[in-house]
């Protein structure tokens, strides 16, 4: 048996921390077809039944950061300052 983790992770194609309905009927067909477990078919069914990867396997699943866009309003008295971002030239107030 592989670790529960990465088995998982390789069911999860989508990568949204879940084993979604498709994803799960996929680990059906591999248990009727031999290429996994009972046991490992058992760990996708808890997952898809708990609507999480991280309730079966704790800390198995972070998810990504999103970035966010905002925007950013600098005014200077006198004007005319150099203004950096990260350490990148913007430009000037």
């Amino acid at each position: 048996m592989v670790d529960c983790c990465e088995l998982l992770k390789r069911y999860d194609t989508n990568k949204n921390g879940k084993i979604d309905k498709e994803e799960y009927l996929k680990a059906i067909t591999d248990y009727t077809a031999g290429r996994i477990t009972r046991e490992e078919l058992q760990i996708i069914a808890d997952a898809y039944e708990a609507g999480s990867i991280n309730a079966v396997c704790p800390r198995c699943y972070e998810e990504q950061p999103t970035q966010k866009k905002a925007t950013l309003h600098i005014s200077t008295n006198p004007s005319g300052a150099n203004v950096y971002v990260d350490g990148v030239y913007k430009g000037t107030t």
